[in-house]
């Protein structure tokens, strides 16, 4: 619960302070797998991550074909 993801944040600074999800899980009950999700992943060269309502990125960001190669 902070006004940034990160301490050395230079973009995703917000006026207030807000929770940052940092994982998401999963289970299937059925089977009892679970799945975890980390919120930006471990690997993520981008550390800020967090650009909810900023305007950091436009709507060619969320095109099917933006996504895939973000993805990868």
């Amino acid at each position: 619960y902070r006004d940034r993801p990160v301490p050395d944040a230079k973009i995703a600074v917000y006026p207030f302070k807000r929770e940052f999800i940092v994982a998401a899980s999963s289970i299937d009950v059925q089977s009892g797998v679970s799945t975890t999700c980390y919120l930006p992943g471990p690997d993520t060269p981008e550390r800020e991550c967090w650009y909810i309502n900023m305007g950091a990125v436009d709507k060619g960001f969320f095109t099917t074909e933006a996504l895939t190669k973000a993805g990868h």
